[in-house]
């Protein structure tokens, strides 16, 4: 390994989804933690965290989730919380 070559370091994203997300769907989502998220503001949403090994591996998880039919209402990097 070449040491001025960058590492890649694991990112995390929320990403939250309209509506209340099964738990028999929690297959499709290995490896993302899925938790209910209640805002005041908002209608019920999911929240999903995902701890990414980087950037690129996103659009693989967003596949996942519009696969499912799922309203993507916000992606955050970062802590999880609600969108405003």
């Amino acid at each position: 390994m070449n040491p001025s070559s960058p590492r890649l370091q694991a990112v995390q994203y929320s990403i939250e989804v309209e509506g209340i997300v099964a738990p028999r769907w929690a297959e499709w989502f290995k490896g993302l933690e899925v938790s209910f998220v209640a805002c005041s503001s908002q209608p019920r949403h999911t929240l999903l965290v995902a701890t990414l090994p980087d950037q690129s591996a996103l659009p693989a998880v967003l596949a996942r989730v519009t696969g499912l039919n799922l309203k993507i209402v916000s992606v955050t990097p970062g802590m999880p919380g609600c969108s405003s």
